[in-house]
């Protein structure tokens, strides 16, 4: 075996094989899922660096940019407009096929209202060439005078993750559910508060990760309407804007739950009392993301309870849950002795006080 980086065997960079370079390369970037690429993480943030990365791989000689430009363009992100047209360009008047190469696309810029036809236009070009596009994130905004629509998406034979943002309208999503309900795997919807005037009823028979926030217009719509035989893994998220609703989950639960591997709760009062009998209705759960002043949780197949922190309060009632599952009572015998109890931090309200307790 040669050895690339020591030794009479030491190889230039431009004779190292494209093999052990795909290798370097994939070990050099984080993964997409651990990365952020919101415009208020700053210039140095790690998904600027990892951007930076993958954009030097190109930048050496003509095998490395032959073997680094799928990693440029698998996974795109487009935070302004012009970056929206010069995809577009990119796309159109490349001598390569590099629309072939984007499998995931994330847009979440504002448009300026003279700039929506462009942007719509733009758009539409990037999916009538990107056919083997799996995942697509839409959080592009406008004012609420003239909010964006989302362009046609039945073209996309191979879209499995979809993800909505705030701005998109319920009829809007509601009439591009039913093309892709066949294929998604993954679905994030955002705040629904109103479904009047939409079609309900769908049924999603690959649906393996569904991602929601906590309204009864959603509740009763999961619970009633949905079709999720495959479901595996739920995440409730909570706004304190709707601290005044109080939508029982426990409906949904006991439509969906049977097939539940992996359930995350918001970290808000209203819930508690939902979380009863989740042995009968979530049957199968291992693993449980809850608020700390939760009772425990009795479940014979639970082996992970992740516990959402955000003040000091709650890292005391942390530190109790975690002393209280380590007593065998009427209220623990159900629950597996290897159960592992983690306490996380919700980043963006966690106090510095919290980090260091926890750290």
């Amino acid at each position: 075996m040669l050895n690339v980086a020591t030794g009479a065997n030491k190889l230039p960079p431009k004779d190292i094989p494209p093999g052990i370079l795909k290798a370097i390369f994939l070990y050099a970037v984080a993964p997409d899922f651990l990365l952020d690429p919101s415009l208020g993480s700053g210039p140095e943030s790690p998904w600027c660096q990892a951007l930076r990365m993958s954009k030097s791989f190109v930048a050496v000689n003509k095998s490395w940019n032959a073997v680094g430009t799928p990693f440029l363009y698998e996974h795109i992100v487009l935070r302004r407009v012009g970056q929206v047209v010069a995809l577009r360009r990119t796309l159109h008047e490349s001598a390569k096929n590099l629309a072939a190469l984007v499998k995931s696309l994330d847009v979440r810029c504002y448009v300026l209202e003279d700039y929506k036809p462009l942007f719509d236009k733009s758009m539409l070009m990037i999916f009538q060439q990107c056919n083997d596009l799996s995942s697509f994130t839409f959080n592009a905004f406008s004012n609420f005078r003239s909010p964006i629509r989302l362009v046609p998406l039945d073209t996309l034979q191979q879209l499995t993750h979809f993800s909505y943002g705030d701005t998109v309208r319920p009829t809007d999503i509601f009439d591009q559910l039913p093309l892709l309900s066949g294929r998604l795997t993954s679905l994030v919807l955002p705040p629904l508060l109103e479904l009047n005037g939409v079609s309900l009823d769908i049924s999603f028979p690959s649906l393996r990760r569904l991602e929601v926030y906590a309204t009864p217009s959603l509740a009763m719509l999961l619970a009633k309407n949905w079709i999720m035989p495959g479901l595996e893994e739920l995440i409730v998220r909570y706004r304190y804007s709707f601290a005044s609703m109080d939508p029982d989950f426990t409906h949904v639960f006991r439509a969906h739950g049977h097939s539940l591997k992996y359930l995350q709760f918001p970290p808000e009062q209203w819930q508690l009392y939902q979380l009863q009998n989740l042995d009968e209705l979530c049957p199968n759960l291992e693993h449980l993301v809850v608020n700390p002043l939760c009772k425990i949780v009795s479940h014979p197949k639970i082996k992970w309870i992740d516990l959402c922190l955000i003040t000091e309060q709650m890292m005391n009632q942390g530190r109790g849950y975690r002393r209280g599952m380590s007593r065998r009572s009427p209220a623990t015998q159900a629950i597996p002795w290897m159960v592992v109890i983690r306490m996380t931090i919700i980043v963006a309200l966690a106090t510095k006080k919290l980090w260091n307790d926890l750290v």
